[in-house]
């Protein structure tokens, strides 16, 4: 599937409602100038999106990215592929933890159509000797992501921090572990998941990825974890009121490769473009 013997892949979920294609054309405008090396992006979309997004998405022109489609039905377990109310995050969430089962690589990258790449990053940036790097954030006691993993998973919420959301590091080997163990409370995990949420315990892909880890004793063994190691920029708009003033000098002043720019802030993918200035790039 990906070039053998690449330590990474990245993966982008996907849909062709609103104007998600036009955001991930960003995305892919964006690898294609800043990346150093060379990479496989794995785009996993809906069945009946597949050829739209097919077509949206041509190969970038400057050939660092190779793309690969993948249905979301290759991902997904029949029970939760065919049921039309699991849908938007959870949907997602679920195609990030199930790629770890058919990913080439030791690691991957997940993405979506919120982010972008604002300086130059590469191999170098993610993986540090042999392990992925993991951005942080502290948790309160009590945080409902995380006691939901603890629910999930039958152990302890005993930890002042977290992984960080997309985009993020993943070791395709520890996420299968994460899988082997929620197949073993629950059988069908992908069902049980979706089930569990709709009934309003709302667990991530990332925290359920690192209680399991940290209970495992396993983060040290497949992330480094220096002081203030960072994906994303702390300047990323996550709402509307963030966008009046920001800017992408200001942004740049911070550590991380990426800017998250989410499309619940009403930004419109051309002044996303703009903010990123990006206009006659691609597109």
């Amino acid at each position: 599937m990906g070039k053998a013997g690449a330590p990474l892949v990245a993966m982008l979920t996907l849909s062709a409602r609103h104007n998600d294609i036009e955001r991930a054309r960003i995305l892919l405008d964006s690898l294609e100038r800043f990346l150093r090396d060379p990479i496989t992006l794995f785009i996993v979309a809906p069945d009946a999106a597949m050829e739209a997004v097919r077509a949206a998405h041509a190969a970038p022109a400057g050939g660092k990215v190779r793309l690969e489609f993948l249905p979301d039905s290759a991902v997904l377990a029949e029970s939760v592929a065919a049921d039309h109310t699991v849908r938007g995050t959870v949907r997602q969430m679920t195609v990030k933890m199930g790629f770890a089962r058919l990913c080439p690589a030791p690691f991957y990258l997940t993405l979506d159509a919120d982010v972008a790449l604002i300086r130059e990053w590469g191999i170098a940036d993610a993986i540090l000797g042999e392990r992925a790097g993991v951005q942080r954030k502290a948790v309160r006691e009590g945080d409902a992501w995380c006691s939901a993993a603890a629910d999930l998973l039958g152990t302890p919420f005993d930890y002042a921090e977290t992984m960080d959301v997309t985009p993020a590091l993943i070791s395709a080997e520890a996420m299968r572990g994460v899988l082997d163990a929620l197949e073993a409370r629950h059988g069908d995990w992908q069902r049980a998941l979706a089930d569990r949420h709709g009934g309003g315990l709302k667990w991530t892909e990332y925290t359920l990825y690192w209680h399991h880890l940290w209970h495992a004793g396993l983060l040290e063994r497949f992330h480094a974890m220096p002081d203030g190691y960072r994906i994303f920029v702390m300047r990323s708009l996550w709402r509307a009121p963030q966008i009046e003033g920001w800017s992408l000098e200001q942004a740049l002043k911070g550590r991380g490769g990426f800017v998250v720019l989410q499309s619940s802030t009403g930004l419109s993918p051309e002044a996303a473009r703009a903010m990123l200035e990006m206009e006659g790039l691609g597109g």
